[in-house]
């Protein structure tokens, strides 16, 4: 099959895709190999049919009122552990941000990861920092993130005002899932969990 061709269904399926999505190759592992997709990409770059975020990732482009609106922070570093494999959760100041228990935006965006150490810098940075399995697997997003909302706040901190606020942002089953997926955490962090179950 002809490079043109390859092209032509890379296009394709970016056409089909939202604006604002992200794309990296192996996204695209289904129609040709991964040089001849970097190849296509970088060439669809120059055309501005997509926009280079970083590099080996791209995405078809917002736009509000004719001005670019670049992708946030955290759908980058989803697609950099999507392209990589690594299961990520945002960490510190990301994850009480993400959860929303605080306002301030983070300078830095941070999560723990089964990967390796990572640093990207954009108009802000994001930090990959690797963590133990037991931290990011065999349990539900919503799960780790209560985790290292917690692990953020630390144990004097999360009173019952705070744990009401969590709870409150918690459905019955994220609860139960919360309960059972976080059996094997430190057990102060358990402890605070049981309490905000129950």
């Amino acid at each position: 099959m002809g490079r043109q061709i390859y092209l032509e269904q890379v296009f394709n399926r970016i056409q089909q895709a939202e604006p604002g999505t992200l794309f990296v190759a192996s996204d695209f592992a289904d129609i040709a190999s991964q040089e001849v997709v970097k190849n296509i990409l970088s060439r669809l770059n120059k055309a501005q049919q997509i926009r280079r975020v970083i590099r080996g990732v791209y995405v078809k482009p917002v736009y509000k009122a004719g001005c670019y609106i670049p992708p946030t922070c955290d759908k980058i570093a989803r697609t950099l552990a999507r392209h990589y494999g690594w299961t990520i959760v945002p960490y510190g100041q990301t994850a009480l941000w993400m959860f929303g228990m605080t306002q301030q935006e983070p300078e830095v965006w941070e999560y723990v990861s089964n990967g390796p150490y990572k640093e990207y810098k954009l108009e802000k940075t994001i930090r990959f920092k690797k963590t133990a399995n037991r931290d990011v697997s065999a349990m539900s997003q919503k799960t780790a993130l209560v985790i290292q909302v917690l692990k953020a706040l630390g144990r004097e901190q999360v009173d019952e005002p705070i744990r009401q606020v969590i709870r409150d942002k918690l459905t019955l089953g994220q609860r139960a899932a919360l309960l059972a997926e976080a059996r094997h955490t430190t057990a102060w962090i358990y402890e605070l969990i049981r309490q905000i179950c129950y």
